[in-house]
């Protein structure tokens, strides 16, 4: 991908994430894109509608803590997955499009997964994550989910 481009995905991003949080100030230091490089639209407006929601100055602090746990990433991840079902719920009322584009981003998820393959407990969480978001039965222990 040319810089030129990777400049406009990077835009795009800003622009899903200013949408969903309604604060166009907000500079987000995350941002998503999918393995193409482009912005990912469901992942972006998850960081918007974060932001918009919740307690960004609370979130930011809790994740300044885990960066002393040994395990901070797999934290973060499994963080991320819970702000992510919450932040669905609450927005799928005021923008019915978020269950396609949820099922949309679950079945690419999933679609890049080997279920059987993975032993990884965070990758396991999420694979069980997204089956259910799909409606999908998992075949996670249940110790997982």
């Amino acid at each position: 991908m040319t810089v030129q481009k990777e400049n406009n995905e990077a835009k795009r991003a800003d622009n899903i994430i200013w949408n969903a949080s309604s604060d166009y100030s907000f500079n987000s230091k995350i941002k998503a894109y999918d393995e193409n490089g482009k912005a990912d639209l469901y992942l972006n407006y998850i960081i918007g509608a974060v932001h918009k929601y919740y307690d960004c100055s609370l979130l930011n602090n809790f994740f300044k803590y885990l960066r002393k746990d040994v395990n901070c990433e797999s934290l973060k991840e499994l963080t991320w997955i819970g702000l992510e079902n919450c932040t669905y719920g609450r927005g799928r009322c005021e923008r019915p499009v978020l269950e396609s584009l949820r099922r949309d981003y679950s079945k690419k998820f999933l679609g890049r997964c080997n279920p059987a393959l993975s032993f990884d407990i965070v990758d396991q969480v999420k694979i069980a994550h997204f089956q259910r978001a799909l409606g999908e039965k998992t075949n996670m222990p249940k110790s997982v989910i």
